[in-house]
């Protein structure tokens, strides 16, 4: 399980919003300050290095998907071109290597 806590300030609020709760969230930074330095480090994620993990997960995962796209659409169009449907004529070159290989 991951313990999470968080401190939110609100430019429409003088008060903090504290979650999940303020004596749960004094308990997890206490014990986030008990741990050695580079123990504690290793644990904590900036709002903006979380983001940029995210970002790199995402676009790794839309090249993947991309990938499986293209074979399906060749695998399509060879389908099509072995049960008597003639090859376009607008089609690329990229697109003939493809349905070749």
């Amino acid at each position: 399980d991951i313990e999470i806590a968080a401190i939110i300030y609100s430019p429409y609020s003088d008060e903090p919003k504290v979650f999940p709760n303020h004596g749960a969230a004094i308990n997890t930074f206490q014990r986030i300050k008990e741990l050695e330095t580079m123990e504690r480090s290793k644990n904590m994620v900036t709002k903006d290095k979380f983001i940029e993990k995210r970002i790199e997960k995402l676009k790794k995962d839309l090249i993947k998907v991309r990938k499986e796209n293209r074979v399906k659409e060749i695998t399509n169009k060879m389908h099509e071109v072995l049960n008597g449907k003639t090859i376009s004529v607008d089609m690329n070159a990229y697109d003939l290597n493809d349905l070749s290989t």
